[in-house]
């Protein structure tokens, strides 16, 4: 059910051209249209990315159930210990609230963090590439939808749930395109919440794109 994100981005391209709730950057603007639009020509490289996180997802909560992470995994031992329900598990995107009503909030309440520099990444001239881009929306976009989700079902919440949920996703994501354009656009350092031991690990994978 992945073919939901093209959905989602497709969604927010309309969203976007007939409400901008935002004062945003000229390069966030830019980066933006420009992701929305080759995200509307290339659905293949949305459901590509939305199926790694998926995967993601699935391999959290698999590993919640099973009571066993990898120990330099410590968002998701966090995020399963001490920000989650009991029995919630975290939802799919094709899970995730479907309604325009609902999206709508949710691109709103994103962008209004991009304006606040809370999401950095649409202003960072580095990051020229639209994949890299697709990868950054749906990510956060996802964690940023979640903490909302929850806020909303008055679930259990703090200020860095998102955050949490982010970095879980970084643990959980296997080898693939996801986690290599969450390596190139820099998202493994300690500094961002994941143990310098994961960071060590994750970056050995990579060698060979360092030289």
């Amino acid at each position: 059910m992945t073919e939901v994100a093209v959905e989602i981005f497709e969604q927010a391209a309309k969203f976007w051209q007939t409400n901008q709730p935002a004062e945003l950057s000229p390069l966030a603007v830019k980066h933006l249209e420009e992701t929305l639009e080759y995200a509307g020509k290339h659905p293949e490289a949305v459901i590509e990315r939305a199926g790694q996180l998926d995967a993601a997802i699935t391999r959290f909560n698999q590993q919640r159930i099973a009571g066993v992470f990898d120990p330099d995994a410590v968002n998701s031992k966090k995020l399963a210990e001490e920000i989650l329900e009991v029995n919630e598990t975290l939802p799919l995107l094709a899970e995730m609230p479907a309604d325009e009503a609902s999206r709508s909030s949710f691109f709103s309440g994103f962008l209004r963090l991009v304006h606040h520099h809370y999401y950095t990444f649409l202003d960072k001239p580095k990051l020229e590439d639209s994949n890299l881009l697709i990868t950054g929306l749906l990510v956060d976009g996802y964690s940023f939808a979640l903490r909302a989700k929850r806020a909303i079902e008055h679930k259990h919440t703090s200020g860095k749930d998102d955050l949490i949920i982010c970095n879980s996703i970084c643990e959980m994501v296997e080898p693939g395109i996801l986690q290599t354009e969450m390596y190139l656009a820099n998202w493994y350092k300690p500094d961002y919440g994941l143990s310098p031991d994961f960071c060590d690990r994750i970056n050995n994978q990579f060698v060979n794109l360092k030289q």
